[in-house]
């Protein structure tokens, strides 16, 4: 009799369990960025999972006023969500730049209903969003204090650092890297610590350094380096690179080498000697004559590195010039490392004049002239003797 009783109840109740119909709605999220600071633009994305056995229908998501972050749009209508399936909505938003949390909570609210049932249900939740502080350590400004940075002399490098991020720095160092350089740092090491950066501080540092003897005129790139961590104890790291430009010029001296006139060409010939006594090299060195008619007009003389010297010769036609005393004018024109233009000038008094005939003329006539008249001397005194 009690079996009979167990199949009648087993017959009527499990039709009734397999008839119940249900939806169970899930949700889930991300957020673009997946690190969010104050200020930050970004979208959470909200999936809605329904893992019921019926669909859910006029499912509407309601999100409730935040005083710390600003969400573009709080209402969505989803529709319908089948068995089994899955809807995403993105959400458009702003944290205020003010925030003090380091957490928000975004509370929702989501409106269903099941099936062909014309009841309502509602589920309610939230989004956590984490902000991050992330601190960030700039060089904002970094130059020599002397406009001219030059061989053998002391230069101090001024820098300013700033945090610009949205957290505190710890343990900042700098560090400025001049080990293939000819700068050597002088009255401390090259690199600093500094302590600690809250935000938006600044910090005005400086590092002296003498120039090599033996240092290019030419720009160079200093690397400097700062390291720092956060609250959290994560480590970061700011790279920079900033030039320096070692100066310097070409010392050109000037002096006349010869003078001289060339029978055979018809042509007067003068050439001066070129050096330079300065430390940077004349680049792209041209000469010429001031209101002389020159063959050449223009001589190129390229490139005279620092203790090194060149000759630069002209030819002037015998008919263009007279005999006497000029004021002539050597031009140079030449361009320094830094491709600026010079220009220099001297004027020298220079003595044309004709080759006298040599008075050893009038002395190997003398000197002919005695030896005959000796030998006619000692040819009359032998004669005599016989």
């Amino acid at each position: 009799m009690k079996l009979v009783k167990l199949l009648v109840w087993l017959v009527l109740i499990v039709p009734f369990v397999y008839s119940q119909t249900y939806v169970s709605l899930k949700t889930t999220y991300s957020t673009m960025p997946e690190l969010i600071e104050p200020g930050d633009i970004g979208s959470i994305i909200l999936t809605l999972t329904n893992y019921g056995n019926t669909y859910a229908k006029n499912v509407k998501v309601k999100f409730f006023p935040n005083t710390e972050i600003e969400l573009s749009k709080t209402e969505f209508n989803l529709q319908t969500i089948p068995a089994g399936d899955s809807k995403q909505i993105s959400i458009p938003f702003k944290v205020l730049e003010n925030i003090k949390h380091d957490t928000i909570a975004i509370l929702y609210t989501v409106e269903y209903s099941v099936g062909e049932s014309s009841g309502t249900k509602e589920m309610d939740s939230s989004i956590i969003l984490t902000i991050t502080r992330k601190p960030n350590v700039e060089i904002i400004f970094a130059e020599p204090m002397l406009q001219n940075v030059s061989l053998g002399h002391e230069f101090t490098l001024s820098i300013r650092i700033k945090n610009v991020g949205k957290g505190d720095a710890k343990d900042v160092v700098l560090s400025i890297d001049t080990s293939n350089l000819p700068f050597i740092p002088i009255k401390r090491s090259s690199e600093l610590y500094l302590g600690d950066l809250e935000r938006n501080e600044m910090r005005d540092v400086s590092f002296d350094f003498i120039v090599n003897d033996d240092a290019d005129i030419k720009a160079y790139q200093i690397p400097l380096t700062l390291t720092y961590s956060d609250n959290q104890g994560n480590l970061y790291e700011t790279d920079k690179m900033i030039g320096i430009k070692v100066m310097g010029k070409a010392e050109l001296i000037k002096s006349i080498d010869e003078v001289e006139y060339v029978p055979e060409k018809g042509m007067w010939r003068v050439s001066f000697l070129v050096a330079n006594k300065g430390v940077d090299t004349a680049k792209y060195l041209t000469a010429r004559l001031k209101g002389l008619k020159t063959m050449p007009s223009e001589v190129y003389i390229g490139n005279i590195d620092p203790d090194d010297y060149e000759t630069v010769e002209f030819e002037i036609p015998f008919e263009e010039l007279a005999t006497g005393v000029y004021n002539v004018s050597l031009v140079l024109e030449y361009k320094d490392s830094y491709n600026n233009a010079h220009i220099e000038e001297k004027t020298f008094n220079i003595n044309f004049e004709m080759p006298r005939k040599s008075s050893n003329y009038l002395t190997i006539v003398l000197v002919i002239g005695a030896i005959t008249l000796g030998l006619l001397y000692w040819k009359k005194w032998r004669k005599k003797r016989r």
